[in-house]
């Protein structure tokens, strides 16, 4: 489901992107203030309001993967498995990151070897790529993580969520019209650096570990975490319409609520309880760092032709929304089964993972 809910996230920011920097290829011109106060944009934002937990959602999966493979009854970590996990992880990236260099090169960008190690090591080669040095960082920090959620893992969640709530405070206090020396000095973190997301992967350790233990409480309060995700979704939505928060910015105390609310009503479901279309996200889940990876590069291009060859679906929001998101999704679906299938097998795992 994460997957799917990134597409859908990657999906309407290309649409914003439309809105807002390529409005001088609609055929008609459209003001600026009529375009953020349309229907589509706000049916835009609650695309992006509801599915912001898909990231927290990756990072937490990973987490419980982790303590997957070191095991609930035992107090030894398997390094192997682990490092074959980062290998997995690491060169897929590599190369699709080499794929956007060399897009840029034929753009006419120059990059200097300093700016293109940079841009591996910190994931920028594309805004979206960040994820993967950051889950590199987290599995290498894993056994720590692991230890401490075998000794205390109430302590664990608390240290690490106050963490959470700090990285997110000075976005909510700026956006809140809270000024000052003592708020501008609050550091913006970069969203590569694994202390960003460390609660994530904490609190998957936890489930991974601990989930049998607390569950049977869980699932009584399922209700409770199903109102709460609604309530924070609500919220979340009117904070950044109300005091009007830029399209481009970072997540909110109240969206890292509605991210807790939204896992733990997942967590809490009754083994016997299945999902709407149970087997199609099962599917993608399989599939899901093939699709995250593919799926950039696709969107970029995609987008991009739409601009050059056929502008009049740009201002036709909601038709081009529904375009970019099944190319993002349908083409490396349709990539993945065709390298699956033929004598590209082979190369197989060093794109897609």
């Amino acid at each position: 489901m994460a997957a799917f809910c990134v597409i859908l996230f990657h999906s309407a920011g290309w649409v914003m992107t439309s809105m807002f920097s390529w409005s001088n290829r609609y055929p008609i011109s459209i003001p600026i203030e009529a375009l953020a106060s349309s229907p589509s944009f706000y049916f835009l934002r609650a695309v992006e309001q509801v599915v912001v937990f898909s990231i927290p959602a990756f990072i937490f999966v990973s987490g419980y993967f982790a303590a997957f493979l070191a095991g609930r009854h035992t107090s030894k970590f398997n390094f192997k498995q682990t490092f074959t996990r980062i290998r997995g992880l690491l060169i897929p990236y590599l190369i699709w990151s080499i794929f956007f260099l060399g897009l840029g090169l034929v753009e006419g960008k120059s990059f200097s070897p300093g700016r293109i190690l940079t841009n591996l090591l910190i994931g920028s080669t594309t805004p979206a790529y960040y994820y993967v040095p950051l889950i590199i960082q987290l599995y290498l920090i894993a056994p720590l993580l692991i230890f401490a959620a075998r000794k205390n893992w109430k302590v664990l969640l608390i240290v690490t969520g106050l963490i959470q709530v700090f990285i997110h405070l000075p976005v909510t206090l700026s956006l809140w019209g809270f000024q000052g020396e003592l708020i501008q000095s609050l550091p913006q973190i970069p969203k590569w650096i694994f202390i960003t997301r460390v609660f994530w992967f904490s609190a998957g350790i936890v489930a991974g570990l601990h989930l049998s233990k607390f569950k049977p409480s869980l699932q009584r309060m399922n209700t409770v975490f199903g109102l709460a995700s609604i309530f924070f979704l609500i919220a979340g939505f009117i904070e950044w319409e109300v005091f009007k928060g830029p399209l481009q910015s970072r997540e909110t105390i109240i969206d890292g609520f509605y991210q807790i609310a939204i896992l733990l009503f997942f967590l809490s479901l009754g083994d016997q309880i299945k999902l709407p279309f149970n087997k199609t996200f099962n599917f993608l889940s399989a599939k899901s760092f093939g699709i995250y990876l593919a799926h950039v590069p696709v969107m970029e291009i995609f987008a991009r032709g739409i601009y050059l060859f056929t502008p009049w679906i740009l201002p036709n929001h909601l038709l081009f929304f529904a375009l970019i998101f099944i190319a993002g999704l349908g083409i490396p679906l349709l990539g993945m089964q065709i390298i699956f299938s033929t004598k590209l097998r082979p190369i197989y795992g060093y794109l897609f993972g």
